[in-house]
C-alpha cells in the first residue's frame, strides 16, 4: 500500500471520526514510513480530537523536526498550545511562522486570537489591524473576515478606544452585508450610550432585516422601539417572532412581551390568550399574577382570585402587591375578615405603608366601625396618602384639623428654632429654593444588577414613578412631591455637618416616621440623596435643575398644601 493510499484510508476514518483506530493503525504505518510528516500530523490530530495533547504535542514535533521549514506542523503545535493556555509557548511558534515567511498573515490572525482569549485586548487590536493591513481579506472566508473586524472592535472598545474602531469599521468595512460586522458597529454604537441610539436602533434594524429567521434580532429590535409610538409594530414583530422556531425561552419572552404590549393596548381577551399558553409552558408567580389582572378587567372576578393566591403559593413568601391585590379583591366579594388579614399581613412587612392603611380603613368604613375607620384613615393620612386626605377633609373634616393641631404643637418649637442655624449653613444654604429632581443615569447604577431580574413591564413603572419626583427646599421647610403622591411638608434640622457634607433629620408636620437626608458637595455640585435610615432601603439621588416642564409647574402651583410653612414654599415657587 502506497503512502497516498493510507493517507486517503485515515482521512476517511477522520471524518468518520473513528480516531481510535486511527492511532492504532498510524502507530504500525509509521513504523513503515518514519519520515512522512502528514502521516504525523494526521496520528496527531487523531490525539488532538481525543484530548490526549501530551501525546499530540510528540507527533507534531516529530513532524516539525523533519522538516523545519514546513509551516503546517507549526501551525498545529500554536494551536495546540493555544488550546491549552500555555500562550507564550503558543507565540513562539507564531513568531517562528512569522521568521519563515514575514507576509504569512494567518500567523497574525492566530496570534491575535491567543491575545483576545487571554483578554490581552491591547495586544489582541494591534495584532488584528496588522492582519487587516496584510490584506487577510484576500486569504480567508468573508465569514472569517468579519470576525476579524468584530474582534478587533470589541478589543478597541475592551480598551476605550472608541473612536479607533469607529474608524476601523470605515477603513474595513465590505460593501456587502456581513452579519458580524453589523454586530460590530452596533457594539461601537453601543458604547456610545445615549448619543448612539438612533445608530444601534439602525444596526439592529439591518440585521433584522437581513436575518430575518434570526429570533434574537428581532427580540433587540424590540427592545430599542419606543413601546408605546410603535405598539403595533411591537405585535406584528412579537407574531413574526413565534412563526421563526423560537426556543422555549424565547417563546417565554415573546408570549409575556405580547401580553405587556396587548395589555397596554387594552386588548384583555388577547393578552388573556398570551398568558394562557405561558403559564402552559410553565407555571411562574409573575405570570398567574398578570392573568389575575386581566381576568379582573374582564370582570371574571372568582378566576382573578384564584389566580392571585396561585401566585402567592408558588412565590411561597409574602409580597405587599400580592397582598393588595388580593385584598382588594376580597373587599370586593365583600369578604371583610379575609381582605383585613392581607392588609394587617403588609403592615407587620411594611408598618408605614400607606395604602394598607387605607384600605383598612374603607373596610372598617364598610363595617361601620368609625373609630377603627378614622384610626387606619389618619394613618394613611400622615403617611402622605392623597386620597385618605380627601376621605376625611369631606367625612372628618374637625378630626383632621385637631390631629393637624396637636402635631404641630409637638414639632414647631423644637424644629422652628433651627431656622437661624439653617440659614447660615453653607451647604445647606446652596439648596434653597431650586427644583431638585431625580439623577436618573445614577438610580440607574444603582440598579444594575437587580434590574436585570425585573420584568420589562415593571422596570417602565419604577422608571417612570421615580421620573416623577421632585422636592423644593427652603429656609424654612421642605416641600416633596412623592411621585404622583400628595405633596408632603416636613420639617429639618441639621443633625451633622462637615466641609463637604450635610446630614438632616426630616420630620412631616403632620407627624409620621422620622428620616433623614443627605446633601453632599462635591467639585462644587451638591447632591441629595434621600431617604438615609436604617432599613435596608437604597436611597434616590437627586440633583437641581433650572429646567422646569409645564408639567411640573403644573404640579407645584397647584398643589393642596396649607401648613404653617406655606408662604416659605410660596417664595420658593414664585423664585422657580
Amino acid at each position: 500500500m502506497t503512502i497516498q493510499e493510507i493517507l486517503n484510508q485515515l482521512n476517511a476514518l477522520f471524518k468518520e471520526k473513528k480516531f481510535e483506530e486511527i492511532k492504532e493503525r498510524g502507530e504500525e504505518f509509521l513504523d513503515e514510513f518514519p519520515n512522512e510528516i502528514d502521516l504525523y500530523l494526521l496520528v496527531g490530530k487523531a490525539f488532538v480530537a481525543t484530548n490526549a495533547f501530551t501525546d499530540a504535542d510528540y507527533y507534531f514535533l516529530k513532524a516539525h523536526f523533519l522538516d523545519k521549514t514546513n509551516l503546517h506542523p507549526l501551525y498545529l503545535l500554536g494551536s495546540l498550545k493555544a488550546s491549552m493556555k500555555q500562550y507564550i509557548e503558543a507565540q513562539e511558534y507564531y513568531e517562528q511562522i512569522l521568521s519563515l515567511d514575514s507576509k504569512e498573515v494567518l500567523a497574525v490572525i492566530c496570534m491575535a486570537d491567543m491575545h483576545y482569549a487571554s483578554q490581552q485586548f491591547s495586544a489582541a487590536a494591534e495584532k488584528y489591524k496588522r492582519a487587516l493591513e496584510m490584506g487577510a481579506k484576500d486569504k480567508i472566508t468573508l465569514d472569517e473576515y468579519a470576525l476579524i473586524i468584530y474582534k478587533a472592535v470589541s478589543s478597541l472598545l475592551a480598551d476605550k478606544a472608541t473612536t479607533e474602531a469607529l474608524a476601523l469599521i470605515d477603513t474595513y468595512e465590505l460593501e456587502d452585508f456581513q452579519e458580524m460586522v453589523f454586530l460590530a458597529k452596533r457594539k461601537i454604537y453601543s458604547s456610545l450610550g445615549t448619543a448612539g441610539k438612533e445608530d444601534v436602533l439602525a444596526c439592529t434594524e439591518t440585521l433584522h432585516a437581513n436575518v430575518p429567521n434570526q429570533v434574537s434580532y428581532t427580540l433587540d429590535l424590540i427592545l430599542y422601539l419606543d413601546s408605546y409610538k410603535f405598539s403595533a409594530r411591537i405585535e406584528t414583530l412579537y407574531n413574526k417572532a413565534l412563526q421563526s422556531e423560537p426556543t422555549e425561552d424565547q417563546k417565554i419572552n415573546i408570549l409575556l412581551g405580547r401580553s405587556d404590549v396587548r395589555i397596554d393596548a387594552e386588548n384583555w381577551k388577547g393578552a388573556l390568550v398570551d398568558l394562557d399558553a405561558l403559564i402552559a409552558i410553565q407555571e411562574n408567580w409573575f405570570y398567574y399574577q398578570n392573568r389575575a389582572k386581566v381576568k379582573q378587567h374582564l370582570k371574571e372576578y372568582k378566576g382573578a382570585l384564584a389566580d392571585i393566591t396561585k401566585a402567592m403559593q408558588l412565590l411561597g413568601r409574602p409580597n405587599k402587591s400580592l397582598l393588595t391585590f388580593r385584598g382588594k379583591l376580597l373587599f370586593k366579594f365583600e369578604k371583610f375578615d379575609n381582605a383585613i388579614k392581607d392588609f394587617m399581613a403588609i403592615l407587620s412587612l411594611f408598618p408605614n405603608d400607606s395604602t394598607a392603611y387605607y384600605n383598612l380603613g374603607r373596610i372598617y368604613n364598610k363595617q361601620k366601625d368609625k373609630a377603627s375607620s378614622v384610626k387606619m384613615l389618619m394613618k394613611a393620612e400622615v403617611l402622605g396618602h392623597q386620597k385618605a386626605n380627601e376621605f376625611l377633609l369631606k367625612n372628618y373634616p374637625q378630626v383632621l384639623e385637631q390631629s393637624y393641631t396637636k402635631t404641630l404643637a409637638k414639632f414647631a418649637p423644637i424644629y422652628q428654632s433651627e431656622i437661624p442655624r439653617n440659614k447660615k449653613s453653607p451647604i445647606l444654604s446652596k439648596a434653597f429654593d431650586k427644583l431638585w429632581l431625580p439623577d436618573m443615569p445614577k438610580f440607574l447604577l444603582s440598579l444594575e444588577e437587580e434590574i436585570k431580574t425585573y420584568p420589562a413591564n415593571l422596570i417602565k413603572k419604577v422608571l417612570a414613578q421615580t421620573a416623577k419626583d421632585m422636592f423644593i427646599i427652603t429656609e424654612n421647610g421642605i416641600l416633596f412631591f412623592e411621585g404622583e403622591e400628595a405633596p408632603l411638608e416636613a420639617y429639618y434640622k441639621v443633625e451633622l455637618e462637615s466641609e463637604y457634607s450635610i446630614l438632616l433629620e426630616i420630620q412631616p408636620t403632620k407627624g409620621g416616621q422620622t428620616t433623614s437626608m443627605r446633601l453632599s458637595l462635591f467639585e462644587d455640585n451638591l447632591l441629595v440623596s434621600y431617604p438615609i435610615t436604617d432599613v435596608d432601603v437604597q436611597p434616590k439621588y437627586f440633583l437641581a435643575t433650572t429646567d422646569i416642564s409645564p408639567e411640573q409647574k403644573q404640579r407645584l402651583t397647584t398643589k393642596i398644601v396649607d401648613r404653617p410653612y406655606i408662604e416659605s414654599i410660596e417664595n420658593s415657587i414664585e423664585k422657580l
